[in-house]
């Protein structure tokens, strides 16, 4: 088969499935990105669900993210090149993370065939780059034709961020204050305090109703912070009184 392969990687958001939907005409190929998780190694959406990541993080697992080994980028390219003349790779934003750099290190050795595309998109915006590059390439462009036009519009686009839950932003800013009044009258308000507790109480009881595993892990962790930071407090109190 003649034509242009689409690379991508799971930070697109698209799963394995998807891309073979998607590639119907255009083979769309999704390289998975590692991540460990309390050491483990996994990848995304091969061996842990985009569903099991979230309530992972959801349950306060040490979570750490790591870019593609060569070895596997160069492997799936090798697989594209099988079926196709040439390949997209779209990378998440080089911003993010320098498997960007290294991918367009790798494709030097592949005298054109491969063109990496630094549009530095991420999420929602890596995907539509890839669905731009399918169009492209079900209309005749090359693959560095593609590169070129995706790159000429790669600010042409905009991510917004919302926080999970309200409770970061009704407690920071309270713990802002605290901070602020104690600093000034050196006394930390009773009302303040216990207003503090009563709400995050709140927040822990929704989070039993809502999820009762992450539930009880949020209360075990604030009671452990609790613990933790009243012993220091009390140290530095009887310090204090030497």
């Amino acid at each position: 088969m003649s034509g242009v392969a689409i690379v991508t990687d799971s930070n697109s958001g698209i799963t394995q499935e998807e891309a073979k939907r998607l590639g119907i005409f255009v083979g769309i190929y999704v390289l998975p990105m590692p991540f460990y998780i309390n050491e483990e190694l996994f990848y995304e959406d091969i061996t842990l669900t985009q569903e099991e990541f979230y309530e992972k993080l959801a349950g306060d697992a040490d979570i750490k993210t790591s870019q593609p080994a060569p070895g596997d980028v160069m492997d799936m390219w090798d697989k594209a090149l099988e079926e196709y003349d040439e390949v997209v790779h779209i990378p998440m934003s080089a911003g993010l993370s320098s498997s960007c750099e290294t991918a367009i290190m790798l494709s030097q050795d592949y005298d054109g065939k491969v063109q990496v595309v630094n549009n530095h998109r991420i999420s929602v915006t890596q995907r539509r780059s890839v669905e731009e590059a399918k169009k492209l390439a079900d209309g005749g462009k090359s693959a560095a034709e593609i590169k070129e036009l995706l790159e000429a519009i790669q600010w042409d686009s905009d991510i917004y961020i919302t926080v999970d839950t309200l409770k970061y932003v009704i407690l920071i800013p309270m713990l802002i204050n605290v901070f602020v009044i104690d600093c000034k009258k050196q006394i930390i308000p009773n009302r303040l305090t216990l207003t503090i507790f009563e709400i995050g109480l709140i927040f822990i009881s929704m989070q039993v109703i809502i999820n009762t595993n992450t539930g009880i892990n949020t209360f075990l962790n604030s009671l452990l912070g609790m613990l933790i930071g009243g012993g220091i407090f009390l140290i530095i109190n009887l310090v204090g009184k030497l």
